[in-house]
């Protein structure tokens, strides 16, 4: 028989609900009619949820503006902020269960909306999930993304990332 390696241990998938009989999961995932899972080892007993967060940018005098909007696991808005990142300044929106940060770090391309954005959500345990907004995951694209408004000068995208409930 091999000899099994354990080293990945804390980063194991598992079910902790069953509740669709189907199996299937929908996207956005819907926490109250999907099954639950979680990560096993530090994390275990703790599910995973689809959080969002909603970024607004509009060109300004010197700089790109910010609005970004923070959502939970169940839809619910759990922190707004403004802001313009700078050098060594991202914006950091607080508000998720256990912690969980979201940071989007500085731009150098001041009045471009046309650049990704970059974003980093802290998870429990170190790990950190970081993504732009035209990452592409296996299910799918992370970020759903907005045409210019050119009357405006601004750009709207909704991305969703893996949260920690609790």
């Amino acid at each position: 028989m091999p000899n099994p390696v354990c080293t990945n241990d804390g980063f194991q998938f598992e079910m902790t609900k069953f509740i669709a009989s189907s199996g299937n999961i929908s996207s956005p995932y819907i926490y109250d009619t999907d099954n639950h899972y979680a990560l096993n080892g530090d994390n275990n007993g703790v599910d995973i949820g689809q959080c969002s967060v909603h970024l607004h940018r509009t060109i300004g005098q010197n700089a790109l503006l910010y609005e970004a909007e923070v959502i939970d696991y169940r839809g619910k808005t759990v922190k707004q902020a403004s802001g313009t990142p700078g050098a060594g300044s991202p914006m950091v929106i607080q508000g998720l269960p256990g912690g969980q940060d979201v940071t989007i770090p500085e731009t150098d391309d001041d009045n471009d909306l046309t650049h990704d954005t970059n974003y980093k959500v802290a998870a429990r345990a170190g790990a950190n999930v970081v993504w732009t907004s035209e990452f592409q995951g296996v299910g799918g694209a992370y970020c759903v993304t907005e045409e210019i408004d050119e009357g405006n000068h601004s750009k709207d995208e909704t991305c969703f990332f893996p949260c920690f409930i609790g």
